[in-house]
C-alpha cells in the first residue's frame, strides 16, 4: 500500500523589519480590490502606501511560505492622525491570482478599528464583503502594535497586546481556509513596520471581548 501522505510543512514564524527593503514579501497579482492592488513602497525601514493607493486601491504585501489555517499577523501601525489612515494586517490572504480574498484588522479615519473580509473574482464579476466594528477599539496617533488572529471562523484583534474585538464569520461569505498572513496600506497617513506572522497551534486566551457576528 502507498504510505500515508504527509501534510505540507508550515512556517512557524516570519518577520521583517524592512531595513533591507521588502524582505521577500509577495507582491499582488491581478486587478485587485475595487480598482486595483499595488505593492507598497519600502523605504528607510518602514512601509508606505504606493502613490496610486487610496480608499479604492490597496497596497498589499503577503508573507512568503506555507501556513496553517489558524494563523496570525502582527505589525507596528504608525499613524499621523490624518484622515487618510487606512492600514492594517491580514490573515488567510491570497493575492496571487486575480481571484483573491482576505480577512483584515484595520484602522479607518478617526482611529476606529474594524475586522473585515473581502473576496473578489474579476473572472465572474463577484465581489463581497462582511465586517464588524467596535466603537471602543481605537488607536491614537503614533505607534500602536496591532495583531489579528484567526482560529476556525473566529477572529480576534489586539491593540498593544490587549484584545479589543472578537468576531465570528457565520455569513454566507466565509473565505477559503487557506492563504497567508499579510499587511496593507491605502492612505498617506499610516505606515507599517516590524511585521511578524505565523501559524497558531494554541487555544484562544480567556477574558476576551464579547463575541460579535460579522455583518454583510
Amino acid at each position: 500500500p502507498n504510505p500515508p501522505s504527509t501534510p505540507p510543512p508550515t512556517n512557524s514564524t516570519f518577520s521583517a523589519d524592512f531595513n533591507n527593503g521588502n524582505s521577500s514579501m509577495i507582491a499582488p497579482v491581478g486587478p485587485g480590490a475595487h480598482y486595483g492592488l499595488a505593492f507598497p513602497v519600502f523605504s528607510n525601514g518602514q512601509v508606505f502606501a504606493s502613490p496610486e493607493a487610496n480608499y479604492e486601491r490597496d497596497s498589499i504585501a503577503q508573507a512568503p511560505g506555507v501556513y496553517a489555517v489558524d494563523q496570525y499577523a502582527e505589525a507596528d501601525l504608525i499613524t499621523t492622525g490624518g484622515v487618510n489612515a487606512y492600514a492594517g494586517v491580514n490573515v488567510r490572504s491570497d493575492v496571487t491570482s486575480p481571484d483573491y480574498f482576505w480577512y483584515r484588522f484595520e484602522t479607518i479615519p478617526g482611529g476606529q478599528m474594524r475586522i473585515a473580509s473581502l473576496f473578489h473574482s474579476p473572472q465572474w464579476g463577484v465581489q463581497g464583503a462582511a465586517e464588524c466594528y467596535d466603537n471602543q477599539a481605537r488607536v491614537s496617533a503614533g505607534n500602536n502594535r496591532i495583531r489579528l488572529e484567526i482560529r476556525g471562523n473566529t477572529l480576534i484583534g489586539y491593540i498593544n497586546s490587549v484584545a479589543v474585538i472578537r468576531c465570528q464569520d457565520n455569513t454566507n461569505r466565509q473565505l477559503p481556509q487557506s492563504g497567508n498572513p499579510a499587511f496593507f496600506l491605502a492612505g498617506a497617513d499610516a505606515f507599517i513596520d516590524n511585521f511578524t506572522a505565523g501559524s497558531i497551534s494554541t487555544a484562544a486566551p480567556g477574558n476576551l471581548p464579547a463575541l460579535q457576528q460579522m455583518n454583510v
